[in-house]
């Protein structure tokens, strides 16, 4: 019996929720055909008659609603068609608001006037000078200020979408013989099944009711006019649309169509709340491009440096005298995003400088001074020694360097490996880099201590032409017998010698610094 009457139990419980969901559902049915009444009243009830509920149709009334907005605007579509993105219009809206002096600070931060007084400002100055500038562009905008720029640019940006609404493909369905861009045409509007517009009128309402608060539209299509030169939309056409357009979203008449349409009665129109802090991207757009500019401005008079000194010591600014360490190796590097040779075009320098320069003349130079000059024992002459001998080891270790990159050898091999797995294991990219890194490191020291031992050297041939030049001679004892020995006349030849080695110095410099 205790399983029998466990087995009853079982099935009344079963049928019991049977029964709950049927009726459920029934209620659930029930109170939708409610709902969707009371939607059916609201609609017939509105004084906008653009739709019938018990028939399903959009009626002719919808369609010179929509076509009255559409030949108002329509115009402008063509005129402001990219103007969404476009920073020049959210420029000149921030910009309309500025006094005087806040407009000058802008056209000084501005690329033109920027790059104009670079040519005769230190870039520090300039620098600071921008700084300043910017801080008095920005003490304008107060609070309250903000928000109403705010306010016109939601203003702005709910225009610009109404605008990209495609109002033909809508009216078309109304209408087939409306014609595209022709807003002296008269349409005849007929009813049109609901179902075929439903995405379309989602889409509309979708703009109308994201519709912000503001009613300050001169000051908006005066924007538009700066930005196009010419009135865009027609201000009294533009009021009464306006006042149409607000009467629509306040009425929520398209909300009930489309539940209505959809069988829906929780259906929400999905709308965009325009919140976009204009003011603080524009303060850090024209902070961002003044940097940006004299960033510029710093590199291009780097790279003319650059140039001119490589110019003078090279006969070119275009140097490759080590056969792997060089900028053109750097490629493969790139292609993967991956930091190559830093130092390739200083160590080339430094390399070719060495070779073609410093092992000849200057050399002869060195041990001119060195061999046959009876040095003043109060004056040392073993930092100009150890300078030069330590010069002579760095060549060659330069050489061993670029050798050692070589795909036969460890170190370039390994390179060469990574290289080839790099793109099938971050792994491998990671060990690239660190063994780049290596190698680089050892690339800068060459530098930096080449340009130390060269800046010794300069001292002590500035010194040397000096002692020259003084009738006492505190340096060196024995200048007859220098000179004698030498085939070069002294002073011209020390001050082309001292102004080689000083342009490779300011060379070396911008590569690396202390």
């Amino acid at each position: 019996m205790a399983v029998k009457t466990t087995k009853s139990k079982n099935n009344d419980s079963f049928f019991t929720r049977i029964l709950d969901l049927i009726l459920n559902r029934d209620d659930e049915d029930a109170r939708k055909r409610k709902a969707l009444k009371q939607i059916s009243k609201e609609i017939n009830s509105s004084k906008f008659k653009f739709y019938k509920p018990s028939t399903g149709e959009v009626l002719p009334q919808l369609g010179k609603a929509i076509f009255e907005i559409y030949k108002t605007i329509g115009p402008a579509q063509a005129m402001l068609q990219n103007s969404s993105t476009s920073k020049v219009l959210r420029s000149i809206l921030i910009e309309s608001s500025l006094g005087k002096e806040q407009l000058e600070a802008v056209d000084f931060i501005s690329e033109n006037r920027i790059r104009e007084n670079a040519q005769t400002t230190a870039i520090p100055t300039l620098t600071n000078q921008v700084k300043e500038a910017i801080r008095r562009i920005s003490t304008e905008f107060t609070i309250e200020k903000i928000k109403k720029l705010e306010q016109k640019n939601a203003m702005l940006e709910w225009f610009l979408s109404l605008l990209k609404y495609d109002y033909y493909f809508f009216l078309k369905k109304m209408d087939s013989a409306l014609i595209e861009h022709n807003y002296s045409y008269s349409p005849k509007f007929t009813p049109c099944r609901a179902e075929y517009v439903l995405d379309d009128l989602r889409d509309f309402a979708s703009i109308i009711y994201s519709l912000p608060p503001g009613e300050d539209w001169a000051s908006i299509f005066a924007v538009l006019k700066s930005y196009k030169n010419v009135e865009v939309v027609a201000a009294n056409q533009w009021n009464k649309v306006f006042t149409l357009i607000k009467n629509i979203k306040s009425s929520n008449i398209l909300e009930y169509i489309i539940q209505h349409i959809a069988e829906d009665p929780s259906e929400k129109v999905i709308f965009d709340v325009y919140n976009e802090k204009v003011v603080e991207l524009w303060l850090q757009k024209i902070k961002s491009s003044a940097e940006m500019q004299i960033q510029k401005i710093q590199t291009e008079k780097r790279n003319d440096k650059i140039t001119q000194l490589a110019t003078e010591l090279f006969g070119t600014s275009e140097v490759i005298r080590l056969s792997k360490y060089n900028e053109n190796e750097n490629e493969p590097f790139a292609k993967r995003m991956i930091t190559g040779f830093v130092y390739a075009q200083p160590l080339n320098y430094l390399y070719s400088f060495l070779l073609d320069y410093f092992k000849k003349d200057i050399r002869n130079m060195v041990n001119l001074f060195l061999v046959r000059g009876q040095w003043n024992p109060a004056i040392p002459s073993k930092p100009f020694s150890d300078s030069f001998h330590s010069l002579m080891d760095i060549s060659e270790a330069i050489r061993l360097f670029d050798e050692s990159l070589n795909d036969s050898s460890p170190t370039g091999g390994k390179i060469r490996m990574l290289l080839a797995k790099a793109d099938r294991d971050k792994d491998n990219l990671r060990v690239l880099r660190n063994v780049l890194k290596e190698v680089n490191e050892k690339a800068e020291t060459f530098i930096r201590t080449a340009g130390k031992d060269f800046i010794i050297i300069g001292k002590n041939l500035k010194l040397l032409l000096e002692d020259y030049m003084n009738p006492k001679h505190e340096v060196i004892n024995n200048w007859k017998e220098i000179i004698h020995n030498c085939d070069e006349d002294i002073k011209p030849w020390i001050t082309t010698v001292y102004k080689k080695i000083y342009n490779l110095v300011m060379l070396l410099q911008f590569y690396v610094k202390d």
